[in-house]
């Protein structure tokens, strides 16, 4: 989810996204933000507390081609080894990672790849009213560094991106507070 409301002009809501990635698209959805439920009482939202967050080694996902042009996929179910070589430098250390995904304060959770975090939400203690149905959107933001040689440090997980700065601005390890959670090493 993307805010665009500084962006929209809803006499003409036409946006143009440009990238130097190549990205299929098959929907986008410009959606009104409300918290609280519209005068006619269409939905509701609810904001789900984090319950629990499992960083663990999994293996990579078998790779599906394509159809009709369209973007590649991936078997879940079916595991395989990397193609690619290991990307060195520090990594989070596997386990509990509910403390560095419950705020939104630039902490990051570094995986490598084959990792994956497993979450557990809470939902309301109230069921949906009658006629209602539950929805549930995933929110989040992260970054992705791949080891294309033409990404900048792209050998290394180091050094870290800092939130709201423009790339390449990174943090200092060894001053980050949460550097007592990447002791991973590859």
């Amino acid at each position: 989810a993307v805010d665009v409301s500084g962006l929209l002009n809803w006499g003409d809501p036409r946006l143009q996204l440009t990238t130097s990635m190549e990205l299929a698209w098959d929907a986008a959805w410009l959606a009104p933000r409300a918290t609280t439920p519209l005068t006619d009482g269409s939905f509701i939202t609810h904001v789900c507390q984090l319950h629990t967050a499992e960083l663990r080694r999994r293996g990579v996902s078998r790779r599906l081609p394509g159809r009709d042009a369209g973007p590649e996929t991936y078997d879940y179910h079916t595991v395989q080894p990397s193609r690619w070589a290991p990307m060195g430098g520090r990594f989070t250390r596997l386990g509990d990672v509910a403390e560095l995904l419950a705020d939104e304060d630039g902490r990051l959770v570094v995986m490598g790849a084959g990792d994956e975090i497993a979450v557990q939400f809470l939902l309301p203690d109230e069921p949906p009213r009658p006629g209602f149905r539950r929805s549930l959107v995933l929110s989040s933001w992260g970054y992705d560094k791949d080891a294309d040689l033409n990404t900048i440090h792209g050998a290394s997980s180091e050094p870290y991106p800092l939130r709201g700065k423009s790339y390449p601005t990174y943090h200092d390890f060894e001053q980050r507070a949460d550097a007592a959670w990447h002791t991973r090493h590859q």
